[in-house]
Parts: C-alpha cells; sequence; structure tokens
C-alpha cells in the first residue's frame, strides 16, 4: 500500500476529523488576518486623527520660552527661513508638514475693549 492511498483511505474513513480540522485551519488564518487589517487601519485611523490635531513640536527664537509663547512674537526676534528649509529637508521622524504662527501687535484705538 502506497502512501498516497493510506493517506485517501484515513481522510475517508474519519471525515468529520478531517472537516473540523479544516474549519480549524480557517479560523486561524481569518483570525490573523482580521487582526493584521484592523492594526493596519487602526493605524492609519490614529494616524490622520494626529494630523488633523495640528503641531506638536514649539520651535522659539532663543530668546523666548514656554512661559512667554503667546508674546515671545512681539519681542521684535526672527527666525531665519532657512531654518524652516533645514527642518523640513532633514531626516527626522514625523515630521511631515509644518504650520506656522502669524501674529501680529495689535493697536486699539482710545475706547475700544480688548
Amino acid at each position: 500500500m502506497t502512501t498516497l492511498r493510506l493517506v485517501w483511505k484515513e481522510l475517508f474513513e474519519r471525515p468529520s476529523q478531517l472537516i473540523t480540522s479544516f474549519i480549524a485551519i480557517v479560523l486561524g488564518i481569518a483570525v490573523i488576518v482580521s487582526i493584521r487589517t484592523m492594526t493596519h487601519f487602526s493605524g492609519k485611523a490614529v494616524a490622520r486623527e494626529l494630523d488633523n490635531l495640528g503641531a506638536n513640536v514649539l520651535i522659539l527664537p532663543k530668546a523666548s520660552s514656554v512661559d512667554n509663547y503667546y508674546t515671545a512674537d512681539f519681542e521684535g526676534e526672527e527666525m531665519p527661513e532657512e531654518y524652516v528649509d533645514r527642518i523640513t529637508t532633514s531626516s527626522l521622524q514625523g515630521v511631515d508638514n509644518l504650520s506656522p504662527k502669524l501674529t501680529m501687535p495689535v493697536t486699539l484705538a482710545e475706547g475700544e475693549c480688548t
């Protein structure tokens, strides 16, 4: 009796075990594929949400600090535009885009409220 004939004979004598094994293998593969798919698309959704939140890095002039972040623009210091090129062309991970903050001093006329 050849090996192939022996295998076929075993398969036909125990069809329930064959079906159970086949279902177990298919379910195992389905679970692995579904977990990978959910992980992939969850990662994309998180990245999209983080991009929508905006910048997560502050680049301030040397003389300013986080304490005076909102008034740092009024101190008259400027950062060279080449800094932006250096940051965007660097190999820093997570630097996809930059969002500049433009502020201008406002002078209120007499009698206006803030």
